[in-house]
């Protein structure tokens, strides 16, 4: 897969983002970034329920891994005065307005792993960051295909 396939790759990931936010795809809403995160279990660390700052339009989230591969990690919405489980199926897309209160409860065993498509200004994924280039994105899909 050549460099120019990737950027298509991410160009549509960033075309989606916007589709699902009901903004459509807009060249001047402001960059977006896709954020890697991936959660090795035992932790005690959680994700409490909370609020999207101004800082999001929207979050989405692809599930990258079975659910069957750790335990924990739930992605919960409190909604209509219930909390909800939603289903993180790998490769279904995840996506939720800054308005709505959610929250992520601690991996205890394996290892979670999440794709974000986010707005630059959104503070995820701040610490520990690697900005890929199109030649590690090219790379990366090219070993999936072996």
């Amino acid at each position: 897969m050549d460099s120019s396939s990737s950027a298509d790759i991410c160009k549509k990931l960033c075309s989606l983002f916007w589709a699902v936010s009901g903004q459509g795809f807009r060249t001047d809403s402001g960059p977006v970034k896709i954020a890697l995160r991936m959660t090795c279990g035992p932790t005690n660390s959680r994700i409490d329920f909370h609020c999207d700052g101004n800082y999001a339009t929207s979050t989405s989230q692809i599930p990258l891994n079975s659910p069957s591969e750790y335990k924990g990690g739930k992605l919960c919405f409190f909604v209509n005065d219930q909390v909800h489980e939603v289903p993180r199926v790998p490769g279904s897309v995840v996506q939720h307005p800054p308005n709505v209160l959610h929250g992520v409860t601690s991996v205890t065993e394996g290892v979670r792993k999440s794709l974000f498509i986010v707005d630059c200004i959104n503070g995820l994924g701040q610490g520990g960051v690697v900005t890929l280039t199109n030649e590690d994105i090219s790379s990366f899909l090219a070993l999936r295909e072996l």
